[in-house]
This record gives structure tokens, sequence and C-alpha cells, in this order.
């Protein structure tokens, strides 16, 4: 699920779409398609690193601020689950069947390579059809709860 994000970096302003999946991310500008693969936290140096922009200028990199992983969801006659973006373990279930979420609450919270996922609401609705606990293991793409 591409989503178009709008920043302003060295005082000019960029429009970009944005693709993730799983530790990738595609960024689309100007008609070309950059890939970046997410390191894990404790691969991350605190020195900056220097990187190719499209201009061929250097810039100076220390940080990146996480994307929340987009959740998936059914397609088709309007089911509305809301499916795992990856095989992990459920840490936190953060909604019981009956609560009203609204689009991008965490409703969840699972772990996958070693990182926290958080998992967000692809509407508002009701929760329903939650049976999952923490530690149960999940396959990606495994319904986790209906929204309606």
């Amino acid at each position: 699920m591409k989503k178009r994000f709008r920043f302003e970096f060295e005082c000019n302003i960029y429009t970009v779409d944005v693709e993730r999946n799983g530790n990738e991310i595609i960024v689309d500008w100007k008609g070309k398609s950059y890939s970046v693969t997410l390191l894990p936290e404790e691969k991350i140096k605190e020195k900056p690193l220097e990187v190719e922009r499209p201009n061929n200028e250097k810039a100076k990199v220390i940080r990146s601020a996480p994307i929340p992983l987009p959740a998936q969801t059914t397609t088709g006659l309007g089911e509305g689950y809301l499916l795992a973006p990856m095989t992990g373990v459920i840490k936190e279930v953060q909604v019981v069947d009956g609560q009203s979420v609204e689009q991008g609450q965490v409703v969840l919270i699972m772990e996958a390579m070693k990182m926290n996922i958080d998992v967000h609401a692809h509407v508002s609705g009701v929760a329903s059809e939650i049976s999952l606990r923490p530690g149960d293991n999940v396959q990606a793409n495994q319904k986790l709860m209906k929204i309606q």
C-alpha cells in the first residue's frame, strides 16, 4: 500500500510515494524508484553516514525515524479483516472485542526479527473477532481481527 508524503528538506519541498514491504522501503520520486533496506537498531551507527542524493550531492544521515508498518486488509466483499504484515509473535493486544478504534491507531504489537512492530487499524470502526493472546505465533497475511 503506497502512501504519499510531502516534506521539507533543506528549504525544498518534496512529494514522494512510499511503500514498505518488510524491511524494504521503496520511494518513488520524479518517476524513479529508490529502494532502501532498513537496518536493525543495533546496526545503526551514531556517526553520520554519507549518501548520494539524486542530484549527486552528498547528504549526511544520522538516523531515520521509524515508519509505521501499514497493516494489510482482505479485499473483496467488505470483509474488513486486518492481516498480519509478516510472520512473528504477538507481544501485546491493545484492544478488546467491541472496542471502537480510529484509523491509524495501534491495535497490537508483534515481534518479528527481534523488532517490535506496531500494527495499525486500517479503518475506523469496531474491533471484533479478536482471539490472539501475547505469545501466539502468527503467519504473514493471517487474519488478526475484524474492524468494521
